[in-house]
């Protein structure tokens, strides 16, 4: 029974190593994230890691940043493929009515906090940057 109990910390580990692997994992193409400035005019940029959208939303025009967030397209895609609902929470509460190049600062600004969070809580050996 002793040893059960000795494991249980380490099993509770690796599952969260595990969770963080799959959130910073690289999806296939299709399930990426595909930037638009409006409706049917994508912006040539899909994302397919965080690591991925944190550079892609450098690059987009302001413009999609504001519109995917007005339509809370980020939190969705964060949550639902990449697993992450701790992000998706903190891009929610985003001020949707800051001008488009503060919504984009806002946005990068917790996405990379949250990157190197996820990082931190990875043992030395999973911490690879594709940076």
């Amino acid at each position: 029974m002793l040893t059960h109990t000795h494991r249980t910390p380490e099993r509770k580990r690796l599952q969260l190593n595990k969770k963080i692997v799959e959130i910073l994992r690289t999806v296939p193409y299709e399930k990426g994230f595909h930037f638009y400035t409006a409706h049917g005019n994508y912006t040539g940029e899909t994302a397919t890691s965080l690591d991925d959208f944190e550079k892609k939303i450098q690059l987009v025009p302001a413009g999609s940043v504001s519109f995917h967030l007005q339509r809370g397209d980020f939190q969705k895609w964060i949550e639902d493929t990449l697993g992450d609902s701790e992000l998706a929470k903190r891009v929610s509460l985003i001020k949707l009515t800051l001008p488009a190049e503060d919504l984009r600062k806002e946005l990068l600004a917790i996405v990379q906090t949250r990157i190197k969070a996820l990082r931190l809580e990875l043992p030395h050996h999973l911490r690879h940057t594709h940076s």
